[in-house]
């Protein structure tokens, strides 16, 4: 099969077309370096994301409904797969029991199960990097 010229230049300016919208999504899907604390509605519990740039701190999973797989989801890139680390404040089903859901789409670095009282964002993400 033999593509003739107009064809060929129908496919070259498709082809770059699709990558100037890629390059677009990567660059406006790139977290920026501000902190953010994202509480995440995950029904009955608690579920509560800490961010900055590429760095998550997951604190809590929330009940095994999926709701926090959903928010990781949309506030994370599409391409970070990866939670620096884990927080389970108590074992309940209500903090832990989405954890096994998260397994299975994350990595996790580190897992921490233990309570922690937060005064300050800085405070606590220096704490817990010498800590856990």
């Amino acid at each position: 099969m033999v593509l003739n010229t107009s064809k060929m230049a129908k496919i070259k300016i498709w082809l770059g077309i699709s990558l100037v919208l890629l390059g677009l999504l990567i660059i406006v899907s790139r977290p920026d370096n501000k902190p953010r604390i994202i509480f995440c509605d995950v029904g009955q519990g608690d579920g509560m994301i800490l961010m900055q740039g590429s760095w998550q701190l997951l604190v809590d999973t929330g009940p095994e409904n999926g709701k926090m797989g959903i928010c990781l989801g949309k506030y994370l890139p599409f391409w970070d797969k990866k939670l620096e680390a884990v927080i389970i404040t108590h074992g309940d089903s209500d903090h832990a029991g989405g954890l096994k859901q998260i397994e299975k789409s994350y990595q996790l670095n580190k897992r921490c199960i233990q309570v922690i009282y937060v005064k300050m964002i800085d405070w606590y993400i220096r704490r817990y990097k010498l800590r856990c």
